[in-house]
């Protein structure tokens, strides 16, 4: 129980307390849109700060903001670090912020939402400050600043205080000095066994040194007034001089020579304090002034990596780390959630210098230096996995954490039980847990009956969360130490919410309710009240501090004012079950009647809000004040019922406790302030449509957007379309320089349906490449997913094969009865045999290649169709699925596409035979040379890419470039090798001397070709079995043969035939 009065102390911060919530009250206010969620994605975040891009401080802290900004989503940019310190240069970035008239706005750069600074001088001092008066954008302070960031109206400052910093080292420095050293009372007095020894006896005067890296930063001078106020409290100040070493910035060069220069002779034998920067150069001016054994009393600000190595190996005593994975990482995340959410942390009041919320000084020594894994990873910024469980940077050598590893427990009172209070608790853990990857265990409490105890229950919630092996546990407090005890002993820390701070708690996330209820009486005394009453549950420490500050802030005001006491409604009712029975109860408690002008109700809860306001109707001069923001009691405040809410920003209160817990099960920082402060904000009238509608929806983020990596072909189907578009293109320009030129002679000997033929086969087989091109990225209406069926899609995967197998008949078809009759015509003219080859001798193999196909594939695409199937992989992460094209889903399909493959390889063979067989028949234009090395370049282009397929089918991409490939050489390797000779010859070429014919070169109505051996020429008969008359009776005729082989058919066929002319010819 408190007294009635209060210290001069309390007074003072409570002072303080009330002008910080005064400053918060005129801070920028965040534009809300939660319709139909947030979008965090649309906040910009930016940083500004002193760090120095060589300082493995300021590596460690980048690394950790970013993480931050990656958890929760906003878009972050932090100024490039610099190579050496330049405040000027800050401030400059800091005004650019600021819109002037005469400068235009640059539109490149985007306004931030909540902007990060260091304050590290007087002159970014000015440029914040000036920054703050002339926009609206929230400033957040990290490292240095602290001392002036409250009454600079920062939204928030998260430091070390580098004044308890220096202290703190000069403390380690006399525990080294006199292990039995304690402090006392005394500042000139130590203590040695229990005698007490002055100090100010000694005739040899202490020295120590204090190198300073940035002198100006007012950090690092804190640092040394904290150490050289701390050695001079101990030793006296006459008994001791603590030298200061400032180092020029500038001139790096200089710096080890001096600080070798200062260590020469060795006169610093009480200690030296230095920054990590000048750890190395600290080490060898040791050793080049053979005073190794002062490095046992040395210490370091900050740690990384070599300052450990060097605590381990006796060079340094002790290190004071600030923290700065959790500086930096907390910073962006209080930043984020004020310009999403408008919630803000209050600077905390109490025994706190400067209202920063503090992490360090912590002191590493030998006895609590980290594992060598865990400094690998904090000095790689303690890397998370990616979504794909990647690490980050694969080159490090810490392991990237998989944070859904990391379990963190929480049980409160149940959510319905007040859905504006423990409802926005829960929800807004949850979203903490996503934006970490956290696994989060929600242990509701269940509704009680009479005979239960809410407290009992929810310790026993507590103990079996700690002993399933949680990395953290949070909710309310409970009163029993022995169950915090318990969690305690199996390390697993516990954070309150919503309650009182005790000292077996890690942090609480709560408003102070004392001075909260102290200021919020105030202004009950501003309004008029005379008399004051609190409407309190039932007894509770944290509701009884509630009415403690009505009672204080009434003693203390001066004023002829009464504190009346505590009225209790009766356990349990609420306004929900007997609003007539709370208004009897308060009747009874003032029994007068009247306006109850100067009475005044402080509401410690907002349940009583719709009773009082019941009272007020037959009281209407009774003020009301009320903790809490429900509904109603919002609707009432904007009514001007009720003078005021006061919130305390639960959603703030179950964010930061699963963060902090995670924080500290991932890297084992945390934060030095035990109690974080979350209010008291005071509501004085309804919030806009907006905020309404953001705490409607409980502040909902809208979910991250995954990144699917459907392996679709959107990079590579414009390769693919224009090749297809390219060979079509070129076919098509093929089959008009034929008809253009079919009198050329070259033409008519090439026969012109034999290359208008050949171009039709090109242009159906380069239109495969369309339906290969096509997945489900075009065809689907959701671009695709797992399990979702893509009718278009298995339309294309059947087209394929169709178009592929008929363009290849044409085309094959048409090179292999040129070759095929170009072998036939040679062998019966070397047997002096007559041939007859007439149309339907060409027709059929063409016929018999394509009936085979179209029935294996009618079979294929009737009975088991091909069709599309997009699947997940074993050992891939859930956002990768591939897509392809499936064979079919029974046997079916894959004998008939075997059947398919086997027909076209075994005619692709066969084809080469009879090339193989003609490569020695020498024509004018070579043409059957030219035709037997296309009909090769397909059998080899075959042999090659179809395992190559194979082993690139688990890739669309790769399989969809293979397969264009194959098409589009096999395309281009036909035209280019039957059409350029062509063409390159037929510029002089004279018109053929057959200019009587049709198009297709027949001398109608000959429809045969007929070729005795010995006749002078092959004669064109009406009657294709008619045996020419004429037969060649010499030599010298046999030899013109090559010169006159014509035929109905087909009359500008080979021009000239080498016949064999061997010993065994006969003359007839």
């Amino acid at each position: 129980m408190r007294s009635s009065s209060v210290s001069s102390v309390t007074l003072l911060w409570l002072g303080v307390f009330l002008g910080v919530i005064s400053a918060a009250a005129v801070a920028a206010t965040p534009d809300w849109n939660c319709d139909p969620c947030i979008k965090r994605t649309d906040y910009h975040i930016r940083a500004i700060v002193h760090g120095e891009a060589s300082d493995d401080y300021w590596v460690q802290t980048s690394a950790a903001m970013h993480q931050a900004a990656r958890d929760m989503r906003v878009d972050f940019r932090m100024d490039n670090l610099v190579d050496a310190y330049d405040p000027a240069q800050m401030a400059a970035s800091i005004r650019s912020l600021i819109p002037t008239s005469d400068v235009a706005p640059n539109i490149n750069e985007r306004t931030p939402n909540a902007l990060i600074v260091t304050i590290p001088s007087d002159e970014v001092r000015e440029a914040v400050e000036e920054l703050i008066q002339k926009t609206d954008i929230p400033v957040f302070g990290m490292n240095s600043g602290y001392q002036i960031a409250k009454d600079m109206n920062l939204q928030c400052h998260i430091a070390q205080d580098d004044f308890l910093a220096g202290q703190e080292a000069a403390r380690q420095f006399l525990k080294l000095y006199y292990p039995a050293w304690n402090e006392t009372g005394s500042p000139t007095t130590m203590i040695f066994n229990n005698n007490s020894t002055n100090i100010t006896t000694s005739t040899t005067p202490h020295r120590a040194l204090f190198i300073n890296h940035e002198h100006g930063n007012s950090g690092v001078d804190d640092r040394y007034r904290g150490f050289r106020d701390t050695l001079q409290a101990a030793f006296g100040e006459e008994h001791v001089v603590v030298d200061q070493l400032i180092l020029d910035p500038v001139q790096e060069s200089s710096h080890e020579k001096a600080i070798a220069q200062a260590l020469e002779g060795c006169p610093y034998t009480d200690g030296v304090l230095a920054p990590l920067q000048k750890l190395e150069l600290l080490t060898s001016a040791y050793y080049k002034n053979e005073c190794s054994f002062v490095a046992q009393k040395s210490g370091i600000f900050d740690v990384d990596s070599k300052v450990y190595d060097a605590i381990a190996l006796g060079k340094v005593a002790f290190a004071v780390s600030q923290q700065q994975y959790l500086q930096g990482a907390a910073t962006v995340t209080l930043a984020a959630i004020y310009a999403t959410t408008g919630f803000q942390l209050y600077f905390p009041s109490g025994e706190n210098r400067h209202g920063t919320y503090l992490s360090g000084p912590k002191v590493v020594k030998l006895q609590n230096l980290p594992s060598d894994s865990q400094q690998i990873c904090e000095s790689e910024g303690f890397p998370v996995c990616n979504n794909d469980g990647t690490s980050p940077n694969p080159q490090g050598r810490c392991p990237c954490r998989d944070r859904s590893n990391i379990r963190i427990g929480g049980s409160t009172p149940h959510p319905e039980s007040t859905p504006s209070h423990w409802g926005v608790i829960w929800e807004a853990a949850r979203h903490a847990a996503n934006d970490g990857g956290i696994d989060l265990i929600l242990d509701e409490l269940e509704r009680l009956d009479a005979t239960e105890s809410e407290f009992d229950k929810i310790g026993q919630k507590y103990v079996s969360l700690c002993q399933s092996g949680v990395d953290g546990v949070f909710g309310s407090a409970v009163p029993f130490d022995e169950v915090l005890d318990l969690c305690s002993s199996l390390e697993v820390p516990f954070v309150s919410v919503s309650s009182a701070v005790e000292e077996s708690h890690q942090h609480a996330i709560t408003m102070s309710h004392y001075n909260s209820a102290y200021a919020a009486s105030q202004k009950m005394i501003e309004a008029g009240m005379k008399r004051g009453y609190c409407v309190q549950w039932h007894l509770s420490n944290d509701l009884d501090d509630r009415c403690f500050g009505l009672r204080d802030a009434i003693a203390d005001s001066g004023l002829d004012i009464t504190y009346e006491g505590v009225i209790y409604p009766p356990e349990g009712q609420t306004y929900h079950d007997n609003v007539l029975l709370y208004q009897k109860i308060v009747h009874d408690f003032i029994p007068e009647e009247g306006d109850w002008e100067g009475i005044g109700l402080l509401l410690v809860s907002d349940p009583f809000a719709e009773g009082s306001v019941l009272l007020q109707d037959q009281h209407p001069k009774l003020l009301i004040g009320a903790f809490d923001s429900g509904e109603k009691v919002l609707q009432y405040v904007d009514e001007g019922r009720i003078l005021f809410a006061v919130d305390q920003q639960p959603y703030l209160q179950g964010y930061l406790a699963v963060r902090l817990l995670a924080w500290y099960a991932h890297t084992k920082q945390s934060l030095f302030t035990q109690l974080l402060e979350s209010g008291p904000q005071f509501i004085y009238e309804a919030p806009s449509a907006e905020l309404q509608a953001c705490k409607a929806a409980k502040f909902d983020v809208c979910p991250e957007a995954v990144f699917y990596n459907k392996n679709q072909l959107d990079q590579v189907r414009p390769f693919g379309l224009a090749f297809a578009c390219i060979l079509i293109a070129l076919s098509l320009a093929l089959i008009a320089w034929t008809v253009k030129n079919q009198r050329v002679q070259i033409v008519r000997a090439s026969q012109p349906i034999f290359l208008i033929t050949i171009c039709m086969g090109t242009t159906i087989l380069a239109t495969t490449i369309i339906p290969l091109s096509l997945d489900d990225g075009v065809l689907h209406e959701e671009g695709g997913c797992v399990d979702c069926e893509c009718p278009g899609c298995d339309k294309a995967c059947m087209a394929a094969p169709w178009l592929f197998t008929l363009g290849f008949t044409v085309v094959f078809a048409a090179l292999f009865s040129k070759v095929w009759r170009l072998n036939k015509l040679v062998e019966s003219a070397a047997r002096f045999r007559r041939v007859t080859i007439r149309e339907l001798d060409v027709i059929i193999p063409f016929g018999m290649l394509l009936c085979l196909n179209v029935i294996f594939m009618l079979v294929w695409t009737l009975v088991d169709p091909m069709y599309y199937d997009r699947e997940q992989r074993c050992g891939l992460d859930e956002s990768t699925s591939f897509g392809s094209c499936r064979l079919g889903r029974t046997g079916v399909s894959s004998a008939m596409a075997f059947s398919v493959a086997a027909v076209d390889f075994s005619a692709l063979l066969l084809a080469n035979l009879q090339a193989y067989k003609a490569r020695q028949i020498k024509t004018d234009f070579n043409e059957s040379a030219h035709v037997g090395i296309a009909m090769l370049g397909i059998l080899q282009i075959f042999l090659v890419g179809t395992p190559l397929v194979f082993l690139v089918n688990d890739n669309p991409p790769a399989e969809f470039f293979v397969l264009t490939a194959i098409v589009s050489v096999v395309c281009l390797s036909v035209l280019l090798l039957i059409f350029v000779p062509k063409i390159m010859r037929s510029k002089n070429a004279p018109t053929g001397a057959w200019a009587s014919g049709d198009f297709f070169g027949r001398n109608a109505p000959n429809s045969g070709m007929d070729f005795t051996p010995g006749s002078s020429q092959l004669e064109a008969n009406s009657d294709p079995g008619t045996r020419p008359s004429s037969v060649l009776h010499n030599k010298s005729a046999l030899a013109d043969l090559p010169e006159q082989i014509s035929s109905a058919f087909d009359p500008s066929a080979e021009q000239q035939i080498p016949l064999d002319q061997s010993e065994n010819t006969k003359e007839c």
